[in-house]
This record gives C-alpha cells, sequence and structure tokens, in this order.
C-alpha cells in the first residue's frame, strides 16, 4: 500500500484497528455511494488516522471524525457538496474541509463553498501534509 510508505515517512502517526468490510458497506450504504478504493483501503487497515495536527475521518464511535456523521452533517450545512464525496478531513481553520469523491480525486471546500480539486489521491494529500 502506498499510503503504508508515505507514513513511514511523517512523524506523529496514530491510528485505530481496521474495519471490516461488512462495517465499511454499512457506511456506504448510509451514505448513498461507494468509496474510493484508496479510502476502503485506509479504512481496513487504520479504521482512523492522525498524522501531525491531520485528523482524518473513518470508521470510529466518535460523531466529530466519524465519516458517515461528519460527512451527513457537512451536506446538510452545503448544497454544493455533490453526492459522490465524502468528508475526508475538517480542518477548522475558516471552516475549510477537505473531500474526497468516489474516483479517488481529493478537493477543498471553503465554507459554503464549491469543491475545489486539489490532489487525484487520498495519498498525494497526505504526503503534503
Amino acid at each position: 500500500m502506498v499510503l503504508e510508505e508515505i507514513l513511514k515517512e511523517k512523524k506523529n502517526v496514530y491510528h485505530l484497528n481496521g474495519a471490516e468490510d461488512n462495517v465499511i458497506s454499512d457506511a456506504e450504504d448510509r451514505l448513498g455511494l461507494e468509496f474510493a478504493p484508496e479510502y476502503k483501503d485506509y479504512l481496513k487497515t487504520y479504521g482512523l488516522l492522525s498524522v501531525g495536527a491531520h485528523e482524518l475521518t473513518g470508521i470510529c464511535p466518535s460523531k466529530r471524525l466519524n465519516v458517515v456523521d461528519s460527512t451527513l452533517r457537512e451536506k446538510e450545512d452545503n448544497a454544493a457538496i455533490p453526492n459522490d464525496m465524502y468528508l475526508v478531513e475538517y480542518i477548522g481553520v475558516e471552516n475549510l474541509t477537505i473531500w474526497q469523491n468516489t474516483k479517488g480525486e481529493v478537493f477543498e471546500v471553503p465554507y459554503k463553498g464549491s469543491p475545489l480539486k486539489i490532489y487525484d489521491s487520498l495519498a498525494d494529500y497526505i504526503k503534503s501534509m
């Protein structure tokens, strides 16, 4: 996995245990989409990931960091978010959010704004941290 190699170069990396396939499928069903293969691999391996000051969404009990709860909450607040996207990270600075679409592309979304593509993959985004 490309992500594992990237994370070896990072400091302050923390993660949970990976999520089971059925839990990932349930999350996809609740969101009405299919995660990009890269995000599914991330969920299976890490469940949830923190890199330095960045906390990525995942499969966990926390409503703030759970991909389903956080995606539904943010989509309710911003109608410009397409149906094929899920929240990857809530930055907090000026309510900036980071999203991934089902093709794996990563987008930055300002508060109540429209998505702007910033990376081709989650691995590229994490590499930039």
